[in-house]
């Protein structure tokens, strides 16, 4: 009987033994929020490197944006210089067909008043009729060559170009300040030096 009780002690201490994962009584704990801390430093970490690397990226995505941009408003620029040319050279046009339109009802009116006449047309009937024409004001006041804005946009788009190095430089600056905190405390994931 005895025997029996010393071995159900035993059985019961193997089993205790068995489950017990704290090999020093009060440490589990605090290994446990040890890790805890570790693995929410890790995540925050990670978070906000993905974080630089992402607002990079959108700047980047944004300047390219710009860039495209630059070439369509040059070609903008160049489509409204052209649609004015056009448009005064339609304007003087249509001032010519003004001056023809006229200078026909004239003739028809002219002949028309000749055959009920009973006197002699007047001098002014054989002179055409001359459209005081009106000259376009154009006012270049302020307005780039296309020499001047190639130039400009293609200083602009170096800016954006470096700016997007320099972005590039401080994120890679930044993610390296974040991996160097490692390099203070460079210990092991198990806690040995």
């Amino acid at each position: 009987m005895l025997f029996l009780v010393g071995l159900l002690f035993s059985i019961i201490a193997f089993i205790d033994g068995w489950f017990v994962l704290d090999p020093y009584p009060g440490y589990a704990g605090v290994e446990k929020r040890r890790q805890e801390r570790r693995q929410d430093y890790t995540d925050t970490k990670a978070d906000l490197i993905d974080r630089l690397i992402e607002l990079r990226d959108d700047h980047n995505a944004k300047v390219e944006d710009i860039l495209k941009g630059l070439g369509s408003r040059r070609r903008e620029h160049a489509a409204i210089l052209s649609s004015r040319a056009r448009l005064l050279a339609l304007f003087n046009e249509h001032q010519e067909q003004l001056e023809r339109s006229c200078n026909q009802l004239l003739s028809r009116y002219r002949e028309a008043n000749i055959r009920a006449r009973k006197t002699p047309a007047p001098k002014h009937f054989s002179q055409p009729f001359k459209l005081q024409k009106t000259k376009p004001i154009v006012q270049n006041d302020g307005e780039l060559k296309d020499t001047d804005l190639t130039s400009s946009i293609a200083a602009a788009q170096q800016a954006l170009n470096e700016q997007m190095l320099q972005v590039g430089k401080e994120c890679e600056s930044g993610i390296e300040k974040y991996r160097d905190l490692d390099k203070l405390y460079p210990e092991t994931l198990d806690g040995q030096a």
